[in-house]
């Protein structure tokens, strides 16, 4: 193994990070334009596969179930947009 494929390997990382860095912010806007004070909770809900009973008793969702799977709703919608 030469010098080489050392910087296949470094460049193949770094294009990982770029893509999935895209991605995260992808995720992360979608649910901000969904509902920006359930944000926080849209994330932790569809990244942790989280329910809203689950939201609820762990970190005190400030919102009703219809509310909330409104925005989850908006979220997946927003998503599927951004990226075609």
């Amino acid at each position: 193994r030469g010098l080489g494929d050392v910087y296949k390997r470094q460049e193949r990382c770094a294009q990982s990070r770029i893509f999935f860095g895209e991605r995260m912010e992808m995720v992360e806007q979608a649910a901000i334009e969904a509902e920006p004070d359930l944000y926080p909770y849209l994330l932790r809900g569809v990244t942790e596969e989280l329910s809203y009973d689950a939201l609820k008793m762990k970190y005190d969702i400030p919102c009703c179930r219809d509310v909330y799977y409104a925005a989850y709703r908006r979220f997946f919608w927003l998503l599927s947009k951004r990226r075609d």
